[in-house]
């Protein structure tokens, strides 16, 4: 019995174990950076988007107290379980200024009579999605988010999903990819300015003066 043949067989396999061990090693590493640089990068966004919110929220009190209007709040306490309202009155016509947050959602202006308009704060339309991954990391028909409630680490199980070197190089380039990706949101986050969006249309305004002046009661 010849078991060259064989033998050269099992020494091929090992070899190819060895080489998808040492990629899944890496690909842990690179998986960590990547979620490091994509929870900076959120966090960074976050706070973009705090202070252009609470800055709009500030202008919209001046000017409605500017215009003879009693406002109810001055201020107010925006989290997630949170989405507060400001009520402006005159003479017992009120608009009110609701769900308030920081989360990208719709916010609504409306009186008593109507709708006056909805509206969410965001990038631009042009601007590079930063707020969100790039690749969603789907290898193979495995998405990553399948995974994400498996364990406190569930890219170490993802990425031990795979056996293959094609599986490993694909998951890989997509994890650069959204490196890369969230490396430029970090670079571009000053010179990328938030602006307004306005529901039901294409019409975007880069702050508070700008969309009070095209909004109709």
């Amino acid at each position: 019995m010849n078991l060259n043949e064989f033998k050269k067989e099992a020494d091929i396999e090992e070899q190819e174990k060895l080489v998808v061990e040492k990629m899944k090693e890496d690909a842990i590493s690179e998986f960590k950076s990547f979620l490091s640089i994509s929870h900076k990068s959120g966090d960074a966004w976050k706070k973009k988007e705090i202070l252009y919110v609470n800055q709009f929220i500030s202008d919209y009190v001046k000017y409605m107290k500017n215009n003879g209007f009693t406002v109810d709040h001055d201020t107010v306490e925006i989290s997630e379980e949170n989405y507060p309202s400001i009520v402006s009155d005159y003479k017992g016509k009120q608009i009110i200024l609701s769900s308030l947050n920081y989360d990208g959602e719709k916010i609504y202006l409306n009186s008593k009579e109507k709708s006056v308009a909805e509206f969410w704060v965001d990038l631009p339309t042009d601007a590079p999605r930063y707020r969100y991954w790039k690749d969603l990391l789907v290898v193979n028909g495995k998405s990553y988010v399948d995974f994400m409630n498996n364990a406190n680490e569930p890219y170490i199980q993802f990425i031990n999903s795979f056996n293959t070197e094609n599986e490993m190089k694909e998951l890989r380039d997509k994890i650069k990819v959204n490196v890369e990706h969230f490396s430029n949101a970090l670079r571009d986050i000053e010179s990328i300015k938030l602006c307004i969006h306005k529901f039901g249309t294409n019409d975007t305004y880069k702050d508070f003066s700008d969309f009070i002046e095209n909004v109709v009661l």
